[in-house]
């Protein structure tokens, strides 16, 4: 993976592997990897962004993939009673 896409997602690479091989990124086979260098879609890109902002902000892994699945459909996910993400197109 190109070392502007890991800036662009601002993820590490090894943390990118993990969610990859943890099957928290759609559409990607966590079968592969370790040492075969993976290609990634716009939208999935995209996806891993939303889940980077999501984690950074303290969401644990899990609840950021199922956060990120809804937002980029371009829907609104509620996190807590009141408290909610709309993602703006």
């Amino acid at each position: 993976m190109a070392r502007d896409v890991l800036r662009e997602v601002k993820v590490s690479y090894r943390q990118l592997e993990y969610w990859s091989h943890q099957g928290y990124i759609p559409g990607v086979d966590k079968e592969t990897g370790s040492g075969v260098p993976r290609e990634y879609t716009r939208e999935q890109i995209e996806f891993i962004k939303i889940m980077s902002a999501l984690t950074r902000g303290g969401m644990s892994p899990v609840k950021a993939r199922d956060a990120a699945t809804i937002l980029s459909a371009g829907d609104e996910v509620e996190l807590a009673h009141g408290v909610s993400i709309i993602r703006k197109p």
